[in-house]
């Protein structure tokens, strides 16, 4: 992850934002949601923050890590998108566009 990026539990905004260290000085802050499958809620975010930027705050569509609606055997389920960032590499950049 580059500066100003971070993963964090999805439980409380305002605690993610001051646990990842950029506070009050924040002005430019996206949050990439982490769901699991289709329709689950996101566990997980992605902070992507820019001290003193002056975009609004922006709740981006959430990037879903696998396909299906369950786990139906040893295998990968990983989704198209997510599975380009864990097995090669991919990057995120586009999502926060």
């Amino acid at each position: 992850m580059r500066r100003g990026e971070g993963v964090a539990r999805a439980v409380r905004g305002d605690t993610a934002v001051i646990s990842f260290g950029v506070g009050d000085a924040v002005a430019a802050l996206a949050v990439l949601p982490l769901a699991a499958r289709e329709g689950r809620p996101a566990l997980r975010v992605i902070l992507r923050a820019r001290k003193g930027g002056r975009a609004p705050f922006r709740l981006l569509a959430p990037l879903v890590l696998h396909q299906g609606t369950a786990h139906d055997g040893d295998r990968d389920s990983y989704s198209p998108q997510s599975n380009a960032v864990l097995r090669d590499g991919g990057d995120l950049s586009p999502l926060f566009r």
